[in-house]
C-alpha cells in the first residue's frame, strides 16, 4: 500500500479546518458554527483508521460527557 495522497485527498491541514476534531471547545465551536449555516443533522465516525474498541470507546464516551452537554 502507497503513502502517495490519493486524488482530492486533503492536506493535514485542510483536515484539521474540515473535521469536528481536537478540543472539548474546539468541537463546541466547530458545530455550533455549522449550526450556523442551517446545519441540522451530523453524522459522526467516532472510530476511524487504525484506532482500537477502546479508544473509540473513550473518544465516544469524552464527546458524551464534553461535548454534547453545550447543545442541551
Amino acid at each position: 500500500m502507497s503513502a502517495d495522497p490519493v486524488d482530492h485527498e486533503p492536506s493535514p491541514e485542510e483536515a484539521w479546518e474540515r473535521l469536528i476534531i481536537g478540543s472539548p471547545d474546539r468541537r463546541v465551536r466547530q458545530i455550533r458554527a455549522l449550526e450556523a449555516v442551517g446545519v441540522k443533522l451530523l453524522l459522526m465516525n467516532m472510530n476511524f483508521g487504525n484506532m482500537t474498541h477502546r479508544e473509540a470507546m473513550r473518544s465516544l464516551r469524552l464527546f458524551g460527557q464534553e461535548v454534547l452537554p453545550a447543545f442541551r
